[in-house]
C-alpha cells in the first residue's frame, strides 16, 4: 500500500515537474527521464543519455538560490577551483522565476572519511580554495552536504558506518564537487527569505568544519575560517 502510494506521488511530481521545466528556455522536457535522487532543495532526474537536470522543490523555495545567485556561484567556482567541477549550466525563464541545472552525469565512487584520507593532498588543495572564496567572497563550499553531516550522526551510534561527503564524489582518482550552490555569509537585503538562507548558510558551515575535526580531517575546530590566522 505505501509502496503504491509514493509511486503515485512520484509520478505526481514528475508531471508537476515537467510542467515547470516547459517554460525555460533551452530545456526539452521529453530528454527528462527517471528520478535519481531527492537533494534538500532540488529533485535530480536523468536528463537525456549523459546529464542530469535537478528541478527546485517548491516547498523549499524560500531556502534556494535564484538563478542569478547560482551563475554568480558557478561563476566564482570556475574561477578559483575549475578542476573541482564537472560541466554544470544553471538555465532559467525570461523573467528568472523559473530555473533548473543541468550537470554532466558522472559515475564514482562514494568519499567515504577513510578515503578522503587517502587523498589527503587532494582535499587540502579544495580546503585552501575554499579559504579563498571565503576570505575574499564571504561565500563558501558546502563539503559535506546534510547527507553526509547525517551520516556523521550515524556513524556515532554504529561504528561500522563510515561518514561520508554527500556533495562530492571520486572520480577516476579525482574529487569533484556536485552542489554548486555556495554557502553565503552576508545578507544584500534584510529580508525574512534572505535572513534565513544568511542563518542556514552559518549553520551549514559550522557543520562542514565539525564534520572535518571529526572524522580527523581537521586538527582544529573553528566556526569561520575567516577569523584563522594566516
Amino acid at each position: 500500500m505505501f509502496f503504491s502510494l509514493r509511486a503515485h506521488y512520484d509520478r505526481f511530481i514528475h508531471v508537476r515537474d515537467l510542467a515547470y521545466l516547459r517554460s525555460i528556455a533551452g530545456i526539452n522536457p521529453v530528454k527528462v527521464g527517471s528520478l535519481l535522487s531527492y537533494g534538500a532543495h532540488h529533485r535530480v532526474y536523468v536528463y537525456g543519455k549523459q546529464e542530469v537536470i535537478k528541478v527546485p522543490i517548491a516547498r523549499f523555495a524560500f531556502l534556494y538560490s535564484t538563478s542569478s545567485h547560482l551563475e554568480q556561484d558557478l561563476s566564482l567556482l570556475k574561477k578559483h577551483c575549475s578542476w573541482l567541477l564537472v560541466p554544470t549550466k544553471v538555465y532559467a525563464n525570461n523573467r528568472h522565476t523559473h530555473h533548473c541545472v543541468v550537470q554532466q552525469r558522472v559515475i564514482g565512487q562514494t568519499l567515504t572519511a577513510s578515503k578522503m584520507r587517502k587523498h589527503q593532498a587532494a582535499f587540502n588543495r579544495v580546503l585552501r580554495a575554499n579559504a579563498v572564496l571565503i576570505k575574499q567572497h564571504r561565500s563558501a563550499i558546502d563539503l559535506v552536504g546534510g547527507e553526509g553531516v547525517l551520516s556523521c550522526f550515524r556513524s556515532v551510534f554504529n561504528r561500522a558506518y563510515q561518514p561520508y561527503f554527500s556533495n562530492m564524489l571520486l572520480v577516476d582518482g579525482q574529487i569533484k564537487l556536485l552542489d554548486c550552490e555556495l554557502l553565503r555569509f552576508s545578507c544584500t537585503q534584510f529580508s525574512g527569505a534572505e535572513l534565513v538562507r544568511y542563518f542556514l548558510s552559518v549553520v551549514a558551515h559550522i557543520a562542514n568544519q565539525w564534520f572535518l575535526y571529526f572524522i580527523g580531517l581537521s586538527k582544529t575546530f573553528y566556526f569561520f575560517l575567516w577569523n584563522e590566522k594566516e
